[in-house]
């Protein structure tokens, strides 16, 4: 917040059934928005993981967005998104987490080579 950076989490699953991947991420966390359903051919996959499934799995993009608001209209809009980072499986994840812990906000964004 500081650094007027705003986190945004999206829960994509796998399942081909949507009942069933809410069911999942349900148990998995909060999320600011979903991508479920559909397998292989879910946009969320297609976007993010490029097909491959490994979970769990935790993609950390910058985006920047341009855009005139009209209410809730948006008009002339723009983005451009670069992966930062890529953690895979539960003991990559909890080391970040516990980084993450203790780290200075000076420590996380020179491990994402992020100047300000």
């Amino acid at each position: 917040m500081e650094n007027e950076f705003e986190f945004i989490s999206t829960g994509i699953s796998y399942d081909v059934s949507s009942k069933v991947a809410l069911e999942y991420l349900d148990k998995t966390g909060t999320y600011d928005e979903l991508l479920v359903g559909n397998g292989p051919f879910n946009l969320g996959t297609i976007q993010y993981t490029s097909g491959k499934s490994p979970t769990p799995l935790v993609l950390l993009y910058v985006e920047n967005y341009e855009t005139d608001l009209l209410g809730i209209n948006m008009s002339n809009f723009n983005s451009s998104q670069k992966l930062i980072k890529t953690l895979t499986g539960q003991f990559g994840i909890q080391e970040f987490h516990d980084f993450l812990e203790t780290a200075s906000d000076d420590q996380v964004l020179d491990l994402f080579n992020i100047s300000m």
